[in-house]
């Protein structure tokens, strides 16, 4: 059985998606596409984050004013992710022929 496994695994083709790049500067816009989508999910990360240690905080005010900090910032972080968001794709339409 682990045998017919193994050749199973074994024959099976992994195809990774590939950058696709032309005149339309899509090769761009994937990267920065990318980058903005794992930074937002890192800052909404923090965000949750922040949230437990608020409620494991148990009332301390330094933890409490700790986590507050860290919710404040990571709402910033994705304030400016999203900010950088829209005007990369506003100069990269206005790029485009």
């Amino acid at each position: 059985m682990l045998a017919s496994l193994i050749h199973i695994i074994a024959q099976t083709h992994v195809i990774l998606p590939t950058p696709h790049v032309d005149a339309n500067n899509n090769l761009i816009t994937t990267i920065t596409d990318i980058l903005y989508t794992i930074v937002g999910a890192i800052s909404f990360l923090f965000i949750v984050y922040g949230g437990f240690k608020y409620v494991v905080s148990h009332g301390d005010p330094q933890a409490t004013a700790k986590a507050k900090d860290t919710i404040i910032y990571a709402a910033i972080g994705l304030l400016i992710v999203l900010s950088a968001t829209i005007i990369t794709n506003f100069v990269i339409t206005g790029i485009k022929p």
